[in-house]
């Protein structure tokens, strides 16, 4: 009863259609800035996502397309990723 329980909770808080990952707020920002294209800085992302940017965005960026933007370059040298809104037609 007592002592053997493993939190799954932070896998199942996001509802349908909505997957939450560390870099949710990150796709939040993006999503409601509205001009396309967005560049922002590692430290601009550590700083919106709450933690920084490591191997693992790789990754995680594919989640972008379910808000309808992608990342379209990552700049080691100048520390920064391009963001860019994918065309609809409405």
């Amino acid at each position: 009863q007592g002592g053997h329980q493993t939190d799954y909770g932070h896998l199942c808080q996001a509802g349908k259609g909505e997957r939450m990952s560390k870099y949710s707020p990150l796709w939040d920002y993006i999503k409601n800035r509205g001009e396309s294209p967005v560049t922002l800085t590692f430290g601009e992302i550590a700083g919106i996502a709450g933690v920084p940017i490591d191997h693992s965005f790789l990754r995680y960026k594919k989640e972008l397309l379910e808000y309808g933007w992608q990342v379209k370059k990552i700049s080691m040298k100048e520390e920064t990723v391009l963001f860019f809104r994918e065309e609809t037609e409405a």
